[in-house]
């Protein structure tokens, strides 16, 4: 991946986020290494891979950062959000960090990529 551009924020700084919910849509350019796939934009989403409460967002609607940048902070209590106020944008994304998971949101595109989130698939379970 080249870049993304956070699309669409489905939650907002202090909401509570549950396992497997949706929290943002990506427009992705350079998902694959092909030079063919060169200039490819492809729509993402990103689920929640822990329960907690979304502390601060740093990337806004519109905004673009490349691979490895937080695009927000979650915490576990509610009460910690305050807490997040002032920190800066982590500039250590090290494998110590919470990444989130981002999924191919068209469907001709997942079958190709990959597996179609529950919450992507259209009522007759296609």
């Amino acid at each position: 991946m080249d870049r993304a551009r956070i699309m669409r924020w489905h939650v907002g700084q202090g909401e509570r986020i549950e396992m497997t919910q949706l929290l943002a849509e990506l427009e992705v350019e350079g998902l694959l290494a092909d030079p063919e796939e060169k200039g490819r934009k492809v729509s993402m989403e990103i689920e929640s891979h822990e329960e907690g409460y979304v502390a601060r967002v740093f990337l806004q609607e519109g905004e673009t950062a490349p691979p490895g940048v937080p695009i927000a902070l979650m915490c576990e209590r509610e009460e910690d959000i305050p807490e997040f106020a002032s920190v800066d944008v982590p500039q250590d994304v090290s494998d110590s960090m919470f990444v989130w998971q981002a999924y191919v949101a068209e469907e001709k595109d997942s079958q190709e990529h990959g597996r179609i989130p529950e919450h992507n698939r259209n009522k007759s379970g296609d």
